[in-house]
Formats: structure tokens, C-alpha cells, sequence
């Protein structure tokens, strides 16, 4: 079941796959078009309330299968994160309800850049989902984030209005938000919400409304989450 034809790109519309299952135990895999087993970053398991019969089956009776990962392939969280000066796609990019495109040539030393497009909210920014199975293997570790960023107004002109002094809930500078999902019970996995550690990274000083800015800091990875992406917004 895919939401609509941002379900790549917006952070809150991916792909769901229901399915009613018996009693039994069960396992499942994601395959790419070359029969590799493949990972998607996150999955998350939502349960229904269970049925007025027996012979169902529960959270417990499945085993998600996934490629192993090692240290060093989690020691950079960020992908396509422009360490390169080239950047042919915007995957894996989220937003929360604008665009995102690469902006060709239009980054750092004319480099490409990612960029959002019809941007209207502070909580639209750009973001990632982080690997998952690097969230088990580090849990709990402390990595550093840095970003160079150019704030533009909807006419393509350097935003003014940015001020790194005010408090982070005025929504006068960009800042790191880590989201966290989380299971109210992780047995049953019926319901799930979202934890936001916000500040966690915070744009250097003095601000330069026509060039580029860097937003840096340091954040700890979350344990035991479903799901976990991080965004830059305000």
C-alpha cells in the first residue's frame, strides 16, 4: 500500500504491507530485483487488537530476516551526504511535506547540494532515516554532527531573519532534532509514537545570510527504536 508519489521522500507516507496471518511462525525478508536480500533502514511492526477467534498468530511468531552490518559500515550514519561533489540522486533524502531535488552545482565550492523545494513550515526540513541495524550495533554511542547549510526566503533571496542567539523554540535558527519511535508495549507492538530530542546540534556563529553556515554538534544514538531519523529544522 504506498500513500501517494512522495512516499520516498516524505518522511511520514512509506509503504505499508498488511497482512492477516494464522497461527504458525513466519519470517520475512525484503528482495531487491536481483533476488539480493536487501535492507529498506527501518521496518516497523504495527499489530491490530487480536481477533474474536483462535488460531492467530503474534508478535513473537515472526522473524525479520536482514543482511548483517559491520562496525566500520556504520561508523558514517549520513548517506549520499554530499562527500562527494557530485550527487546524482536525492535518496535517501526525507521531508516533512515539501520537495527535495539536488541542487546541481549550487553547493558548497560548486559542489551539488541537497535542497527542499515549497517549503511553507520550521518542521520541513531536511532529513534521514538511519539504518537500523546500525542503531543495535551502536546504540547508545555518541556521534558527531556536521552540516553546511544556505538559508534562502520563497524568492530565492538569503534569509535575514536567522538569529543563532534566540532560544531554540522561537524557531529563529535551524537546529538537529532526533526523532524516536517507540512501542507504549513492545510485546504486543499496537501502538507506537514519536519521541523528538530536539537542540541537539546548532548553527555556528556569526550567521551569514549570503553564504554558507555550518550547523554542528553532538548526539547519542537512541536504544532499542523501531525507527529513528533525524531532521534539520526551524
Amino acid at each position: 500500500e504506498a500513500s501517494d508519489n512522495y512516499q520516498f521522500t516524505d518522511a511520514w507516507k512509506y509503504m505499508k504491507f498488511p497482512v492477516s496471518l494464522p497461527a504458525g511462525t513466519y519470517t520475512a525478508e525484503f528482495i531487491d530485483e536481483s533476488g539480493n536480500q536487501v535492507w529498506p533502514a527501518f521496518i516497523e511492526e504495527k499489530w491490530e487488537n487480536p481477533p474474536d477467534c483462535l488460531g492467530y498468530a503474534s508478535p513473537s511468531d515472526i522473524t525479520i530476516l536482514k543482511p548483517e552490518v559491520s562496525g566500520p559500515s556504520c561508523d558514517e550514519l549520513v548517506r549520499n551526504g554530499g562527500q562527494d561533489a557530485s550527487i546524482s540522486t536525492s535518496d535517501p533524502w526525507l521531508h516533512t511535506h515539501p520537495g527535495v531535488e539536488v541542487a546541481v552545482g549550487l553547493g558548497l565550492d560548486g559542489s551539488d547540494a541537497i535542497k527542499t523545494i515549497n517549503r511553507k513550515y520550521h518542521w520541513t526540513g531536511l532529513g534521514q532515516n538511519i539504518d537500523t541495524r546500525c542503531i543495535k550495533l551502536m546504540e547508545g554511542q555518541y556521534f558527531e554532527f556536521s552540516a553546511w547549510i544556505k538559508m534562502l526566503d520563497s524568492s530565492g533571496n538569503p534569509a535575514n531573519v536567522v538569529d543563532p542567539d534566540r532560544e531554540w523554540y522561537r524557531n529563529m535558527s535551524p537546529i538537529l532534532t532526533i526523532n524516536a519511535r517507540e512501542y507504549r508495549d513492545a510485546l504486543t507492538k499496537q501502538f507506537i509514537y514519536t519521541t523528538e530530542d530536539r537542540d541537539k546540534a546548532w548553527l555556528a556563529r556569526p550567521y551569514k545570510p549570503d553564504g554558507w553556515n555550518l550547523v554542528h554538534g553532538l548526539f547519542r544514538l537512541p536504544e532499542n527504536s523501531p525507527r529513528v531519523f533525524w531532521e534539520l529544522e526551524r
